[in-house]
């Protein structure tokens, strides 16, 4: 059957039409599949930041913030539009790598994905509305130099010169692990909503990995800003995902009990196609795999 064919080549077409993307993987011996996707509802969670450590004002009195950033979960699957065997046809495309090994899903299951800077640079006037992150803190003086006082009256609009967030991992040259910066953003601009809280705007530039969003961090977290002479200084937060970890597992939990959606998929920070087949690329122009699919 077409399924213990191996080394089977195939292209990932996108084709956009007025509501938006369809997908499609198209094999050379006439196969084809369309992608569909599951995602939860949206949800707003908040990542406690406590500060550790500033240099940008004489004192240390902690501060304790909170990062809120929409997030939503999502997986896919693939199902055969076009195949020899009619039984095959409407059902999940599996992939056979061989060797006595089980089958597989084709796409890497749930992603995870929060709603940052990263959408809000790429995206710029289609964000949707009311769907911008947000920094809270009971205490602002590291940032705007502006004592905690009554009656304090606080920037309306500022910047964070680079955020960044790091991951106890292996360094490439000792292999010993450390701390190391892995995502962030650089010009941060935050426009303030209320006494405590500002909104972040947009960032001129970021760095983000799949995993590990820009302004997520799993370990500490160091934000450099001005001090009042306008020197550059730096406070540093231990940043705690307990909630967020929380969130993520009630949404996998969802998503088990959506139907998949064939698309089109609108362009938008919900709907992104982000998934990784086996370590290819869905912007790949054709790929092959030592396997079978079936």
């Amino acid at each position: 059957m077409a399924g213990a064919q191996t080394n089977q080549r195939f292209k990932v077409l996108k084709s956009a039409e007025p509501t938006g993307t369809v997908i499609v993987m198209s094999f050379e011996d006439g196969r084809e599949a369309r992608y569909l996707q599951r995602r939860s509802q949206m949800r707003w969670s908040a990542m406690q930041m406590d500060l550790t450590e500033t240099l940008c004002v004489s004192s240390q009195a902690a501060a304790r913030c909170e990062l809120t950033l929409p997030l939503v979960v999502a997986d896919g699957l693939f199902i055969w539009t076009k195949h020899p065997e009619a039984s095959r046809l409407g059902q999940e495309v599996m992939y056979l790598p061989g060797g006595g090994q089980p089958k597989q899903h084709l796409v890497e299951q749930q992603g995870v994905h929060f709603v940052s800077i990263e959408e809000q640079q790429r995206l710029g006037s289609r964000t949707l509305a009311g769907l911008k992150g947000r920094l809270s803190c009971d205490k602002f003086e590291w940032l705007t130099n502006v004592p905690n006082v009554p009656g304090r009256v606080l920037p309306t609009a500022l910047s964070v010169a680079s955020w960044s967030g790091e991951t106890n991992t292996s360094t490439l040259e000792t292999n010993v692990a450390e701390n190391q910066a892995v995502n962030g953003g650089f010009d941060v601009q935050l426009s303030i909503l209320n006494g405590n809280t500002y909104q972040i705007d947009n960032a001129t530039y970021y760095t983000a990995f799949a995993g590990s969003p820009a302004l997520v961090s799993q370990g500490p977290a160091t934000l450099v800003t001005h001090d009042k002479q306008g020197e550059l200084c730096q406070t540093t937060f231990n940043m705690s995902l307990g909630k967020t970890t929380q969130i993520i597992n009630e949404l996998r939990e969802e998503i088990k009990n959506v139907t998949p959606v064939q698309g089109p998929f609108p362009i938008d920070i919900l709907t992104r196609i982000e998934f990784s087949m086996k370590g290819i690329a869905t912007n790949a122009e054709s790929a092959t795999f030592a396997g079978a699919f079936e």
